[in-house]
């Protein structure tokens, strides 16, 4: 069997070799990707070779000049030879600093569940404290509709085609839909619940466009707000215990940021040991 491990950073200076047992000695490949046969390897740091041969994927390599980290698993020896299977980008969401020009740009993980965003409506006259709409139908004759909002008190209905919203039920705002005979409806997605609802227009739950209040992570905000960058939001600390959290500086914690876009961040890349006699 296989033993699955991932070499963390393409970026770092690991130098494989090309190889091929399918007859005595090594098939290389100069850096022109013309292949010879020598008898001393051609290597290429991880990074080029990469760039230049993940659309052949699978490969076999050697590595060449190995590195030592503390943790084991980031440790590799020359000589070592692994199968290469696929390369994986880690996607990071890039955060400017509302208050500056970009020169402390940072970026967070997608996958970073320590860390949520409650976004900005544009129309609230605070946009820490966001604006407050008694009921549905205050928030469809508003423009622009808020994108999130959060019910900040529970309003059951028996209404046909109508959904009951609980307390502190966070949802997303779709489209005013028209519904033959009952009139007008507002269509949500309820990321509480996980569901979609219509909402009629008499549903009093006191929503809240407040960041605090609609904050979720932004693998959640991506899949279900479908925002479109850049977007006005708040940064917060879904667990100040978590050591992820140190990727956020205190400084830009509960506060409006701008979150510029999504971008690829360091490659990993997902590799099996060799072992002679298996392919």
């Amino acid at each position: 069997a296989h033993t699955y491990i991932r070499i963390p950073d393409v970026g770092r200076a690991y130098k494989p070799a090309l190889m091929d047992g399918s007859r005595n000695g090594s098939l290389i490949l100069d850096e022109g990707g013309i292949a010879r046969r020598h008898s001393s390897i051609h290597v290429f740091t991880l990074k080029d070779f990469v760039a230049k041969y993940r659309k052949s994927f699978p490969l076999r390599i050697r590595i060449e000049d190995g590195e030592y980290s503390s943790d084991p698993d980031e440790s590799f020896s020359s000589g070592d030879i692994f199968w290469l299977h696929s390369v994986k980008g880690t996607a990071s969401v890039l955060i400017r600093d509302a208050e500056h020009d970009g020169s402390n740009d940072i970026t967070v993980p997608v996958a970073n569940s320590s860390v949520e965003y409650g976004l900005v409506y544009s129309a609230a006259e605070g946009e820490l404290t966001g604006s407050i709409f008694k009921t549905v139908g205050d928030i469809m004759a508003t423009k622009p509709l808020p994108k999130m909002v959060c019910a900040t008190k529970s309003h059951q209905t028996s209404k046909p085609n109508c959904s009951s919203v609980s307390a502190s039920e966070i949802l997303v705002i779709q489209e005013v839909k028209r519904v033959r005979i009952s009139g007008y409806r507002l269509k949500v997605y309820s990321i509480t619940e996980g569901v979609a609802k219509l909402l009629s227009s008499d549903c009093s739950a006191y929503f809240s466009t407040q960041p605090a209040l609609t904050k979720i992570s932004m693998h959640m905000l991506l899949k279900c707000a479908k925002i479109e960058f850049p977007v006005r939001a708040c940064v917060f600390s879904a667990g100040s215990e978590d050591i992820n959290a140190t990727r956020i500086p205190v400084s830009l914690l509960n506060r409006v940021v701008i979150l510029q876009a999504i971008v690829e961040g360091a490659q990993s890349i997902l590799a099996t040991n060799y072992v002679a006699g298996c392919t």
